[in-house]
């Protein structure tokens, strides 16, 4: 557990409810590919080896590794995301809920769940409330002269679909036609778009020579808000 510099509140309000959600969410979203891999792979390689054939349970455990790999992208995409979103959600509600509770002077908060629940907010006393895993989902109370850098980070993820027009032939039963026929030809129409997603890194020391930890608050596609909140949080701890 860390101690904050003299004058700051040290990591109080130990949120262990949150904390072992995310420890069971972990687990729970690791185990459950294993499992599936498994299942679909260990049945076949051991029949086969049971009778004696190396062949078959090489060729059929590979065949059974493609099944579990699709089986698994499944899982995690209608299963597993949208169950880890759903408590990870609920845990930072949490969190914004413990930051609000416990300060009445709070000016602005977020809170997020993309891979992992956190909530950050900023006070009238110029300090930055942190709840992430970081701290163990402990409220850590940082005053200006402790923040020592904070940016706005952006990604831009390129989409590509592809069209293929089909073919299309008039009068003819062979490649050339039988009657002279005409072969309209497909075309592909390839359109990219770009997804930015922004990021805030904050960067602090809890001592002066001590750790630097960072904080990541994401965005999404609201850039604004990202920058909007670096130019408060560097103005109020007077970064250049």
């Amino acid at each position: 557990m860390e101690t904050a510099l003299p004058g700051a509140q040290a990591d109080i309000g130990s949120h262990d409810s949150v904390l072992t959600c995310v420890q069971k969410t972990e687990k729970i979203t690791a185990i459950v590919p294993l499992a599936i891999m498994v299942l679909c792979v260990a049945p076949p390689v051991l029949g086969n080896l049971i009778h004696l054939s190396l062949a078959g349970a090489l060729l059929n455990g590979f065949l059974c590794f493609l099944i579990s790999g699709l089986l698994i992208k499944g899982v995690k995409a209608f299963i597993l995301t949208p169950f880890q979103n759903f408590r990870y959600k609920k845990a930072a509600e949490q969190l914004g809920a413990e930051i609000q509770a416990g300060n009445s002077s709070v000016l602005q908060q977020r809170i997020w769940w993309q891979e992992t629940p956190g909530a950050l907010a900023i006070t009238r006393q110029g300090e930055v409330i942190v709840m992430d895993q970081n701290s163990d989902y402990r409220k850590r109370h940082l005053r200006a002269d402790q923040i020592v850098g904070v940016q706005v980070e952006r990604e831009a993820t390129h989409i590509t679909n592809t069209r293929h027009g089909g073919r299309f032939t008039v009068g003819g039963l062979s490649r050339s036609g039988l009657f002279g026929g005409y072969t309209f030809g497909g075309r592909s129409r390839s359109t990219t778009r770009t997804v930015e997603t922004a990021f805030l890194e904050l960067q602090y020391q809890l001592d002066p020579n001590g750790l630097t930890y960072m904080t990541i608050v994401p965005f999404g596609t609201a850039r604004r808000e990202a920058d909007a909140l670096c130019t408060t949080i560097r103005r109020m701890a007077a970064l250049s």
